[in-house]
């Protein structure tokens, strides 16, 4: 019988395993930067500075701000990740409606997502020394075109000064601003899925895609949160030069596919 051999890395998998590799070291590295004391810069994201805007405006036209963290809010699935970054959002948006009393009126359509909205903001009221009154959770059918129905009726009753549709998202992404328009009320917007990049414009400022995940880390200027996304844009510039430096030998008739082991 021949020797048995054991293979550790699977064929076709060594770039995978290399990238996988550096993205933990460099977050790792970054980490541990930011917890000797460096910081790190992040850009402004106008569509969280705008949230300050609309809560103002609010505030003087005497109307409420409406919120929905989307209709897909799960967090026991792939759309947990922006669920999360919608109710960073949300937290953010209660504080400024609490402290400068302002009603806020907040749209849930999933129940497993429920008791979080109610536990977050109940938290945030109190700790603005103001009460909590769960008639501002507006749930809603967790059926898509029953959801939108609701949602759009509930704009068009209460009328609210800014209508904020932040986190995970489909086709009510590109119906809500014209409902919005519709009562003159101004929109913010952030999405991931669908297509947000063409919706994105419909909005009077909107977090387009990864400025999503990054609100958290924007708003707490948490460094640790900071570090590990500045780590995360190096990755990516890695990346990005690996491709260009494989194309460019390609071109040159070089292959380097079998070199890898591919």
């Amino acid at each position: 019988m021949g020797e048995r051999r054991v293979q550790l890395i699977k064929a076709g998998t060594l770039v995978e395993l290399v990238l996988t590799a550096a993205l933990v070291i460099l977050v790792w590295v970054f980490i541990s930067w930011a917890k000797r004391g460096k910081r790190f810069y992040i850009r402004k994201l106008p569509a969280i500075d705008a949230i300050e805007d609309a809560v103002g405006r609010c505030a003087e036209m005497g109307r409420p701000v409406h919120f929905c963290t989307g209709q897909r809010n799960y967090i026991s699935s792939v759309e947990a990740p922006q669920t999360v970054a919608a109710l960073a959002c949300l937290g953010h948006t209660a504080k400024s409606c609490a402290k400068h009393d302002v009603p806020l009126m907040v749209v849930v359509s999933k129940a497993e997502s429920l008791p979080l909205h109610i536990a977050m903001l109940r938290e945030i009221y109190e700790t603005q020394g103001k009460p909590f009154d769960i008639g501002m959770i507006h749930y809603f059918s967790e059926y898509y075109k029953s959801f939108l129905m609701n949602y759009i009726g509930d704009v068009k009753k209460f009328k609210p000064g800014a209508v904020m549709l932040i986190g995970p998202t489909v086709f009510e992404y590109a119906m809500i601003p014209d409902v919005a328009r519709s009562v003159d009320a101004m929109s913010i917007g952030g999405s991931s899925l669908g297509d947000y990049y063409v919706y994105s414009p419909m909005y009077d400022h909107a977090l387009v895609a990864e400025e999503l995940f990054a609100a958290s880390a924007y708003l707490t200027r948490e460094p640790v949160q900071i570090a590990s996304i500045q780590a995360e844009d190096v990755y990516k510039v890695l990346a990005m030069g690996i491709a260009v430096v494989g194309t460019l030998l390609l071109i040159a008739g070089i292959n380097i596919v079998p070199m890898l082991g591919m």
